[in-house]
Order: structure tokens, then sequence, then C-alpha cells
């Protein structure tokens, strides 16, 4: 069973339909269909924080292996203009997919929580905070614009 089953993702893989498979294994589509169900859940990943930290970690490093060859290409003299052009372009488009990658991966934090956690742990920004809100306060309470 086990070697039927990888025959069915070696051809799913090349890109065979379930109807090509099973015509091709002399199996019925049934069968095809379980093997390929039975595939995914033995390729199926449990949510782990380990293995994001990995493969952001690995992104990171293609990402960063790329830049430093678009580098290179950039400043060699010999390398057309609009080449170098473009690979610069390609620099910050590299750089900005894995901001953004990081970022939607949460670890990045935003500017608000950048600012919550000055204003929780300064003490001047703590009482300047606190200062602007009790202004504001007085100011409502009295019916005055903020």
């Amino acid at each position: 069973m086990e070697t039927r089953q990888r025959c069915v993702d070696h051809l799913t893989h090349e890109g065979f339909s379930t109807t090509e498979i099973a015509e091709l294994m002399k199996i019925s589509v049934r069968t095809v269909r379980r093997d390929r169900s039975a595939i995914r859940k033995d390729h199926a990943l449990t949510p782990d924080l380990a293995l994001g930290d990995e493969l952001l970690g690995e992104f990171q490093r293609l990402i960063l292996a790329s830049i430093q060859r678009l580098v290179r290409l950039a400043h060699d003299v010999n390398t057309p203009p609009f080449a170098r052009l473009w690979a610069e372009e390609a620099i910050v488009r590299n750089y900005q997919r894995l901001i953004d990658t990081a970022h939607r991966m949460n670890y990045l934090a935003d500017g608000s929580r950048r600012l919550t956690h000055q204003r929780e742990t300064d003490p001047a920004e703590h009482q300047r905070f606190k200062e602007q809100m009790g202004g504001m306060m007085r100011r409502l309470e009295g019916g005055g614009e903020v």
C-alpha cells in the first residue's frame, strides 16, 4: 500500500489527474482519492511556533543572500547601467518582502505597540501622557472643544 501511495504521489506531482492515475495504475478512482487523502494527512503540519521561527529564519537567510548578490551586481562597473538600476530596485523589493513577511507573522511590532510600551515604561513619557489625558478630560467636562 505504501508503494502504491508513493506512485500516486509521484504521478500527482507530475500533473496527472485522478482518472489518469487510476487508469495507469489499474486501480479505482476511489482508491486514488483515498491514497491522496492519506498522503495529505501524512504531510499535514500541526501549528508549531518553532516551525514558524525556522521558516522565517530560512526566508531571511535566502533574502539576505539574494541581496548580497544584487549588491555585487549593482556595484560592478561591467554591469550595464539599466541592470544596476534594476538590481538596486530589486534590493529594496527584497527588503520590503522580508519586512512584510515578518510583520504578517507578528515578528515586528507596529508603531502603536512601541509607543504604548514607551508610554508605560518611561516615567517622563507616562507623566506627559497623563497630563495630556487630564487636560482633554477637563476640556470635555467643561464643555470645551478638544
